[in-house]
């Protein structure tokens, strides 16, 4: 590794090991520290620019930049971590050099990768934590309560919840599961090159989890849900017709694999609410995790999903 890519790998641990501090401290991401490294990352590419760097590699790390600063205030329009979170994502993809990616999926948005390593590993700590919780919190109230007395209780507010809400519940299953048949689809088609990004179907999933509902509103009326599913029923009969007879596998596949991962979604919401209702939720000090997820990048190359 050159001294230049050295240069920049250690800025971003620098500007890392800064802001987990300081949001674990103060709870906040200083916009001097991102200042920093946007000014390094910035002028350093740009001005080794035909000297050691190519023009197409400096306008590869900025296209991969600009496309982790579009996604972070998505994520953050969406209330999924905090616009110091998304800038500092930004920095990383900015400072990362992509000798790093080498097994990345997305040519042109290698830090994917960086995104996924950290949503991982926060979803087995959330489950880990909120199992946990749960767990320790049903021992407590049955030995409060008594078991009779808290089981009766707990299914009595159990149907009265399912009775008052259903139509809620089964709108949002709804949704969920068109978007999930919908990226089966994408999956399917996409042939080997999708069938190996498939692999960060675990990396979405945690990151679902983390936005919790807001994935749902891409169909969020009766008249986007209807829409969706005629265009999915349209296109499977055009492909029955004109490419594939295996319509009714391509349909079971779809369904079995978004059935799975609603159930799996919806698993973990109730886990992960069950533990806040019981009070032992904290904050997550996002910055770290990001910082985990650059260190885990950098470490192996590419996805913790791939190690495996």
């Amino acid at each position: 590794m050159s001294f230049v890519n050295y240069f920049l790998v250690s800025t971003a641990l620098f500007i890392g090991i800064l802001t987990v501090y300081e949001d674990i401290k103060f709870g906040k991401i200083r916009n001097k520290w991102i200042l920093v490294g946007l000014f390094i990352g910035m002028g350093t590419h740009l001005g080794l620019m035909n000297n050691i760097f190519s023009v197409d590699y400096v306008l590869k790390v900025y296209l991969n930049a600009g496309i982790a600063l579009l996604l972070g205030y998505l994520i953050w329009r969406f209330n999924g971590w905090s616009a110091g979170d998304a800038k500092l994502f930004f920095i990383f993809s900015l400072l990362l050099p992509l000798k790093f990616y080498w097994r990345s999926w997305l040519p042109i948005f290698p830090s994917l990768v960086i995104l996924i390593n950290t949503f991982v590993p926060l979803l087995i700590f959330i489950f880990g934590r909120s199992v946990f919780g749960a767990v320790r919190g049903i021992f407590l109230f049955l030995r409060q309560n008594g078991l009779e007395a808290r089981s009766k209780e707990g299914i009595s507010n159990l149907f009265q919840r399912i009775k008052k809400n259903y139509r809620r519940y089964l709108g949002t299953a709804a949704r969920f599961f068109l978007a999930f048949v919908v990226f089966q689809l994408v999956r399917l088609e996409g042939g080997s090159f999708m069938s190996r990004f498939a692999w960060g179907q675990a990396g979405l999933l945690g990151l679902m989890v983390f936005l919790g509902i807001a994935a749902s509103r891409a169909f969020k009326n009766k008249k986007s849900l209807i829409a969706v599913a005629v265009a999915i029923a349209f296109y499977l009969l055009l492909r029955q017709i004109f490419y594939s007879k295996s319509l009714l596998l391509d349909i079971v596949l779809t369904a079995k694999g978004s059935i799975l991962y609603l159930t799996g979604l919806g698993l973990l919401f109730w886990l992960f609410s069950f533990y806040e209702r019981v009070g032992k939720s904290k904050g997550l000090h996002f910055a770290w995790w990001l910082f985990l997820g650059l260190i885990l990048t950098m470490a192996i190359n590419g996805s913790v999903l791939m190690s495996w």
